[in-house]
């Protein structure tokens, strides 16, 4: 049997702690925009944040059972990295939409991902994976199929991504992630053949 290596990336805040101070930011990141929308960052965190963190506190500690490497605050140089050292890279960020209404910042203008390190677009992203990989990425951010599309034709079959085209909800993405993980190093069974399970199931359950 055959393991997957796997490494987890997050741009998104995990915890009471990262949360808070991505919404101190001056700038406001685009993600923070667009969670708090106007109410304060202690009203978000009760009405719905700490639900998704809890989510994510899960994850983080069977990570950390499993010596799955997680890195937070992720930035192009980790997506590097990471792609380097393991056959399944799962990124958790947020897409950055353009803005239209003339009322935004220069980062604010182009779509891209929003990274730590700033907002990349889909070619610096994949320009930013190793050359040689060629695992899985699972691209756990909304609309990753543009993303998606980018490195299908940079890359061809040498690259398999997993994404999305509509918006993505992080609490049950982090409970998701969570149970294919666990249930990919139990078994070895591929991660994009456990995806693919995992979306039947939930489809007979609607």
């Amino acid at each position: 049997m055959t393991v997957s290596r796997f490494a987890v990336l997050s741009a998104l805040p995990l915890s009471r702690e990262s949360f808070f101070a991505a919404a101190a930011r001056t700038p406001l990141p685009d993600y923070m925009r667009i969670t708090l929308a106007g109410s304060s960052a202690e009203e978000t965190w009760a009405r719905r944040y700490s639900a998704i963190a809890d989510a994510a506190s899960a994850l983080v500690d069977s990570l950390r059972d499993w010596q799955v490497p997680l890195v937070e605050q992720a930035t192009l140089a980790d997506l590097r990295q990471a792609t380097q050292q393991a056959d399944v890279v799962v990124l958790f960020a947020h897409w950055q939409a353009p803005l239209g209404d003339g009322a935004h910042t220069q980062a604010q203008a182009q779509a891209g991902l929003e990274l730590a390190d700033g907002t990349h677009p889909p070619a610096r992203i994949e320009q930013a994976l190793a050359p040689d990989f060629r695992g899985t990425l699972d691209l756990c951010n909304c609309s990753s199929a543009q993303l998606a599309g980018t490195i299908k034709r940079r890359r061809g079959d040498m690259v398999s991504t997993i994404f999305n085209t509509e918006l993505l909800d992080p609490l049950p993405a982090y409970v998701i992630v969570r149970q294919l993980v666990g249930l990919c190093l139990r078994t070895g069974i591929d991660y994009r053949l456990a995806r693919l399970h995992a979306a039947a199931e939930l489809a007979r359950s609607l």
